[in-house]
């Protein structure tokens, strides 16, 4: 009995604290950035939208945002989990963590500001004159 609640409750401090990935759900950069919103550090594949998305958290400078791991197998799945659970041990770290996540600007409003950038760097189009 004891083992089962042990369990229950390694499980749902994992949940709560930060997610783990499944290959199908990983692809889902929606939903990873709808958790991050609510303090739940990604745990990820670093593939597709997920590999921009996430940015590995770097201790030293306390910069970044959950953690990722590549190639997709249990070796790196695993040091990635360690990676985790060594800052989960820092509680000031992963407050910093969790803060860095909840910051990120996902809104329309900041991908429009890259675009008009992007756009406002391109040369004037030439216009043929007409004779």
């Amino acid at each position: 009995m004891e083992m089962s609640v042990r369990s229950t409750s390694v499980s749902a401090w994992l949940l709560l604290t930060f997610t783990l990935p499944t290959k199908r759900a990983s692809q889902r950069v929606e939903i990873w950035r709808k958790l991050q919103r609510y303090g739940t550090v990604p745990l990820v594949h670093a593939t597709g939208g997920l590999e921009d998305t996430v940015v590995e958290f770097d201790p030293a400078a306390g910069t970044g945002t959950g953690f990722k791991f590549a190639p997709y197998g249990t070796e790196a799945f695993v040091a990635a989990v360690r990676r985790a659970l060594r800052l989960h041990a820092d509680p000031a770290a992963w407050q910093r963590l969790m803060r860095n996540g909840m910051a990120q600007d996902f809104s329309w409003h900041r991908a429009a500001r890259s675009y008009a950038r992007l756009y406002g760097q391109l040369p004037p189009p030439e216009v043929p004159r007409l004779a």
